[in-house]
């Protein structure tokens, strides 16, 4: 919704319903690296969570302030190059008329 929707209040204002191929490529990449990054910091708080189920008397050394940082870090930077991935593959596809889509939402499918 952090992405989708400043571009769909903002059309319903001025009574808008297009976006140009730019910002479609703008939109899903952003799109998709949220989504992205919130799946990689899904599945760091998971081995968090069962790291401190399994190895209790362990879990403050192992888990410490040095690891969480670079969880986050990984997290957000797999999910940048999953999205330049996702969104250079899509868009490499050829495209027809006009570059602007009729819609304030790309997606993919």
């Amino acid at each position: 919704t952090s992405v989708t929707i400043p571009k769909a209040l903002a059309n319903s204002l001025m009574g808008s319903n297009v976006i140009s191929f730019w910002e479609c490529v703008a939109q899903l990449f952003l799109f998709v690296m949220l989504g992205a990054s919130e799946s990689f910091l899904l599945t760091s708080m998971a081995y968090d969570r069962c790291l401190a189920i399994h190895r209790p008397l362990l879990y403050g050394i192992i888990m410490s302030r040095k690891l969480c940082v670079k969880f986050v870090a990984v997290a957000w930077l797999s999910g940048a190059l999953y999205s330049v991935f996702h969104t250079t593959n899509t868009f490499s596809l050829p495209f027809c008329g006009p570059n602007v889509v009729d819609h304030f939402f790309c997606d993919s499918s």
